[in-house]
């Protein structure tokens, strides 16, 4: 059993999963973090140097690789959702967390941030469509969804226990 949090960048997905892992005795890996060890570079980096469609093939190695894998929280990269091949791979290895705070929580954390390729140079408003592009995606492959922004992280963890047991 894992735990797979996907949503925008921004969402919390490594913030809440360090604490998931720690309350639940799980192992967390933020794939972003992983895949810029196994690069050897970051990944503002590897996309400068040789492309996202080069990261996006970094990521599903990554995620073969876990396929075994057992008693993860993995936060995964905003990205992740658009490759029904790694959409497939993560739903086999457990369950998919959809974290979506409120737009406007994601610019507010997201302003300022020079480290996300993606979202670089990017006004709000495009930020914003390419959230609503990636946003069915999110909702399409996630066995739950949680408002990271409202809740407290109690019921966050109960909620994702009620889901998982």
């Amino acid at each position: 059993m894992n735990i797979i949090l996907t949503g925008f960048m921004g969402s919390g997905k490594t913030t809440f999963g360090k604490k998931l892992a720690q309350r639940s005795g799980f192992t967390f890996l933020d794939m972003d973090a992983e895949i810029e060890a196994q690069a050897g570079m970051p990944i503002v980096d590897i996309f400068s140097t040789h492309g996202e469609p080069y990261f996006r093939a970094l990521e599903h190695t990554f995620l073969q690789s876990l396929s075994q894998q057992q008693n993860l929280v993995l936060s995964t990269g905003g990205g992740i959702v658009l490759n029904p091949d790694n959409m497939a791979i993560l739903k086999q290895c457990g369950t998919i967390v959809f974290l979506s705070p409120p737009p406007e929580v994601l610019l507010e954390r997201l302003a300022g941030d020079t480290t996300r390729p993606v979202i670089a140079g990017k006004t709000p408003d495009e930020i914003l469509d390419l959230y609503q592009t990636r946003l069915p995606f999110y909702q399409k492959y996630a066995d739950m969804t949680l408002d990271g922004s409202a809740a407290s992280m109690e019921q966050l963890l109960q909620s994702i226990n009620e889901h998982t047991n």
